[in-house]
């Protein structure tokens, strides 16, 4: 479903669509320059998700709500600095190497790059603003702003402070003709300037946490540049230097899944975008699916469909030119 675009008084509704299944919101959708690598099917009741933005004279603002867990990799858009508020039912979120708590707001700069792998129920709002204005804004608050690079990728907020961030955000994205634009720019004004009061503040470090992180970010690394019908568990937990129980607790915290249905999933997403290319036009289902480590076309077939709601050959035929 798709609502037309509209303006109003300070701006433009640009999009307000709900997608019904995995593969509408993957193709139709483009959140920057950002690919969504579906990790897990979705119950049958529910739809995909739901994508909103909003342009504003001062700002931009998106909402993205996604009911399955989605590898979600891409850039930043160019020329803008981007605020990220994880809504209530996000909490954690492996984002960018880092697990980040309930109460960070995360920082994209310009053009970064853009790693995050959600669970279900997840669910953001942003609000982006051009570099050179937030050069203004600190120029007027009298603040000394240091260099794009050195300021951190992360704001740390109480949770009252998030609370009302939220409420704000809920209200402005479900009325925006509510003449709310001053007060999300209040709002930039209070981020940036607990942006740039932060800069040097450093990370907590915990030893045993940082091993994870570490051991979680190898597996990944591995796992993108890898053979994937080669791969094993035992390879996994080489990579990682952790114990298997270990490794199944991280990525159950993380993401919500074992690292079996990871890797699982992560076939079938490889799987599903080579029946997409035209390069692999002459290449069999049968053989795209071995490529990626299934042997059984039938169960590979019925995993298929789970997570993308049709059959393999069904993906191929939609994409014949």
């Amino acid at each position: 479903m798709f609502k037309t675009e509209h303006a109003y008084s300070g701006g433009r509704v640009v999009l307000d669509a709900t997608f019904s299944n995995i593969e509408i919101l993957c193709e139709q959708v483009r959140l920057w320059d950002l690919d969504l690598r579906p990790m897990a099917a979705m119950a049958a009741d529910q739809t995909a998700g739901r994508v909103m933005q909003i342009q504003d004279n001062e700002f931009s603002y998106g909402y993205c709500a996604l009911s399955a867990c989605f590898d979600q990799y891409g850039s930043a858009p160019p020329g803008v600095v981007t605020f990220v508020i994880k809504g209530v039912n996000t909490g954690k979120l492996w984002w960018r190497s880092l697990y980040t708590t309930e109460y960070e707001v995360l920082v994209y700069k310009p053009g970064s790059e853009v790693r995050c792998i959600n669970g279900s129920g997840f669910d953001i709002q942003t609000v982006s603003i051009q570099w050179q204005s937030i050069l203004a804004i600190c120029e007027s608050l009298k603040l000394e702003c240091p260099d794009l690079q050195k300021l951190p990728e992360t704001i740390k907020v109480t949770a009252t402070q998030m609370g009302e961030i939220r409420v704000l955000l809920d209200t402005y994205r479900e009325a925006p003709d509510r003449r709310l634009g001053h007060s999300v720019h209040l709002l930039l004004e209070h981020l940036i300037r607990s942006w740039v009061a932060q800069f040097q503040t450093k990370p907590l470090k915990i030893h045993n946490m940082l091993a994870r992180e570490r051991a979680v970010r190898n597996c990944l690394e591995f796992l993108d540049e890898a053979d994937l019908s080669e791969v094993s568990m035992q390879q996994l937990r080489q990579i990682s230097n952790i114990s298997e129980r270990t490794l199944q607790y991280v990525f159950q915290d993380k993401f919500s899944i074992t690292p079996q249905v990871f890797l699982r999933s992560l076939r079938l997403s490889r799987a599903h975008t080579m029946l997409k290319q035209e390069d692999h036009r002459a290449t069999s289902v049968g053989e795209v699916a071995a490529s990626q480590g299934f042997w059984h076309h039938g169960r590979f077939s019925r995993e298929y469909l789970r997570v993308f709601g049709e059959t393999p050959s069904a993906t191929r035929d939609s994409f014949r030119s």
